[in-house]
């Protein structure tokens, strides 16, 4: 039994890649197929030698948000000098819910790539090395001046957006006269024309934005440690490096009332969580030869990971001369587990494509319970252990011995 299989295939990371014989589909295929020749340079004469192999997968995942749920902005705002309402601080406005982390909707499946590439060995030992990589997901939403009801307030009021952000410099005053009246082109404030103050008090438009991105190596040793004509059982050990890279973005811009805005109007909040995580993993894994050239296997590994994760949050001013932010380091243990479900099929000699499910879970990461932190003095964003973290999803792909 000399097949070649995907022996990288670390289980999740599925970089399980051989390339298949002649010989060992002489012995395997027990339905009578007569083995196909191509003038391909693929294969060994002799399978029992060992050799090079690689392999490239398609990947369609999805991973749960991991970003807790926390109120942005609200209609109205606060009368900053009590010029408008005779009460410095009053709120103007329903406060009614205008943006939310709720708002991102519903979860998405992202495409990735997986690159394997691997030695085989004349006693069926194979090393591999192999690189995944899931496209950034996606999550925005916004708000504007118009209310779902469309009643904007009987002084256009519920037309602004208001966050409690406190503690800011000067340098983040936003335009005067942006709450009053303008008849024949000219403007009659209400109060003294500097109420609200801020950028986020009496704002124009808010907008959020959550990017997800995950990438993973893997260092495989395949051993193997019982076979038979049709079933073939090994273990797998290597290394593992996996890092998943998050970001909120908040951006806010204020109009003053003739609907100018500036970059000294507009302020840009981001926060950022990047976990890096190394260790060893092992596992091991079972082939079962189904005839016709196709197979099926499954996999299994178990880790536990050290997690380096930084944290950074800042406030930023759109045209980049003035900022507050804050960063931090975090340390802790995660453990992995990880598995996959694999149908092969043989066409060639030297080639094998391979179909499955697979699925990885990440206990005890950190994630933004309440991303923002509105004191612009003392940014300090709540994070959390994030109980189990999950991608999952399906991979299909090719590999090649030369």
């Amino acid at each position: 039994m000399r097949i070649h299989w995907f022996g990288a295939c670390l289980l999740l990371s599925g970089a399980v890649i051989g390339a298949t014989t002649k010989q060992a589909r002489a012995q395997w295929d027990v339905s009578g197929n007569a083995s196909i020749t191509t003038p391909l340079p693929l294969g060994q004469d002799r399978p029992d030698s060992g050799g090079f192999y690689f392999a490239g997968e398609f990947l369609f995942m999805h991973a749960n948000r991991n970003i807790g749920n926390q109120v942005i902005a609200a209609r109205g705002f606060r009368d900053s000098d009590g010029s408008i309402t005779g009460t410095p601080g009053q709120y103007v406005g329903s406060r009614r819910y205008a943006l939310s982390t709720e708002y991102f909707g519903r979860t998405t499946w992202t495409p990735g790539f997986r690159a394997t590439a691997g030695y085989r060995f004349a006693d069926g030992l194979s090393l591999s090395v192999s690189y995944a990589h899931l496209f950034d997901a996606k999550y925005t939403a916004s708000a504007g001046p118009i209310p779902i009801d469309f009643l904007t307030g009987l002084q256009g009021e519920e037309t602004l957006l208001f966050a409690p952000v406190f503690n800011f410099s000067p340098e983040f005053a936003g335009p005067a006269n942006r709450f009053g009246t303008i008849t024949n082109g000219v403007f009659a404030p209400i109060g003294s024309g500097g109420s609200p103050y801020g950028i986020w008090n009496g704002a124009s438009n808010m907008s959020i934005a959550y990017t997800q991105r995950f990438d993973n190596y893997d260092i495989t040793a395949r051993i193997p440690v019982y076979e038979t004509d049709y079933a073939r059982t090994y273990a797998l050990a290597g290394g593992r490096f996996a890092w998943i890279w998050e970001r909120f973005g908040w951006n806010t811009i204020t109009f003053d009332a003739f609907g100018n805005a500036s970059q000294l109007d507009s302020a840009e909040y981001t926060n950022i969580v990047s976990q890096r995580m190394y260790g060893p993993f092992l596992g091991c894994g079972n082939e079962i030869y189904l005839g016709s050239s196709f197979a099926l296997s499954a996999d299994f590994t178990g880790s536990f990971l050290y997690s380096v994760v930084k944290e950074r949050a800042k406030y930023i001013r759109a045209d980049e001369q003035t900022q507050a932010k804050k960063g931090r380091m975090e340390y802790t243990i995660v453990p992995n587990a990880q598995g996959s479900l694999n149908l092969w099929w043989y066409p060639l000699p030297g080639v094998q494509i391979r179909a499955g499910y697979e699925l990885m879970s990440f206990f005890n990461t950190i994630y933004m319970a309440e991303p923002v932190s509105f004191n612009f003095g003392a940014i300090d964003p709540a994070y959390n252990h994030r109980p189990v973290r999950i991608f999952h999803g399906f991979h299909v792909g090719i590999s090649v011995n030369f």
